[in-house]
């Protein structure tokens, strides 16, 4: 498992880089004192990752002891909590429920691992020592171990991509902000810029690397993430569904157009493309827009607008 690769942070002197803050990691850090798990949710690449590296370094600075604070993602392997838990008790010579110390235990890519909720539930039950922050990239997938679970022991976060107030930040350009009236026209294109650089990372790249960058993103949440979560046997399907949208942003979601539209002479039913839609809304590729109504009952039936999460 080689705990002390995923922690270099139990190093003298180290620290996480990443010093520009999202503008959620204010209520992040004040979940921290809190009792329930802190669960942060969101698309690939978002800033999940660094947000938790960015709390680790902040509990550091606030004199919380570099051993008792551990990190470990699932992204890669799927040990049980269990056997995390075992092998840093282990590193740490003691038993981390009896030694009266505060600890906190991070999460990564949860969903990756099955049950996962169940296993959370023991150690949040019977370890209050311990302040559990977890992530993940799955909205239903969360959703559904909180409900089954975790029902009251959790306190949900989203990120999404950047505001453009952060997008201001991260490139250096936020005095704008303090007079706007004196920056109007350059505002005006720097949030056209903005509506394509929604990721810290491309904040700064041009067309090409950007397109390169989502189109990786998206690949992998439809052809790794949504078929391990939902067992979809047809990824390409939900790729095609995508590229509709990412071609008529706004378009109204009419399930038998989109089947037949997908189908390539193959016979989709609606309810299949029902499922497919949902699956890319609650992975975070899709926003669906409701027409307003006051009886929830007739917003639902009307045909929903769909637009693509990020650009």
């Amino acid at each position: 498992m080689h705990l002390e690769d995923y922690n270099p942070h139990w190093r003298k002197g180290y620290f996480y880089g990443h010093e520009k803050k999202r503008e959620i990691y204010g209520e992040l850090w004040k979940s921290a004192e809190k009792r329930r798990i802190t669960v942060i949710t969101g698309t690939r690449r978002v800033g999940k990752t660094t947000i938790m590296k960015q709390i680790i370094n902040d509990l550091i600075k606030n004199e919380v002891a570099r051993y008792n604070i551990l990190y470990f993602s699932f992204d890669e392997s799927q040990p049980s909590i269990r056997d995390v838990i075992k092998e840093y008790e282990e590193k740490l010579g003691k038993d981390v429920s009896l030694s009266g110390e505060k600890y906190y235990v991070f999460f990564d890519e949860v969903q990756k691992l099955d049950n996962w909720h169940e296993q959370i539930k023991y150690f949040y039950d019977f370890y209050e020592n311990i302040k559990f922050f977890v992530s993940g990239s799955a909205s239903l997938f969360i959703k559904k171990g909180v409900r089954e679970s975790l029902a009251g022991r959790v306190k949900e976060f989203y990120m999404g991509g950047l505001s453009f107030r952060e997008y201001l930040i991260f490139t250096d350009k936020e005095y704008m902000l303090e007079k706007p009236e004196m920056f109007e026209d350059t505002l005006k294109s720097e949030f056209s810029r903005y509506l394509k650089r929604q990721y810290i990372e491309i904040v700064s790249e041009d067309e090409e690397e950007i397109r390169d960058y989502v189109r990786s993103i998206v690949e992998k949440v439809i052809y790794i993430d949504i078929p391990y979560i939902f067992s979809v046997k047809n990824p390409h399907l939900l790729m095609k569904i995508a590229g509709i949208v990412a071609s008529s942003p706004g378009m109204l979601v009419d399930y038998t157009s989109i089947s037949r539209a997908i189908g390539g002479g193959e016979s989709i039913s609606r309810v299949r493309v029902s499922n497919y839609i949902h699956y890319l809304e609650e992975a975070y590729l899709l926003k669906l827009g409701y027409n307003y109504s006051r009886s929830e009952m007739v917003s639902e039936r009307k045909l929903k607008k769909a637009y693509l999460s990020n650009p």
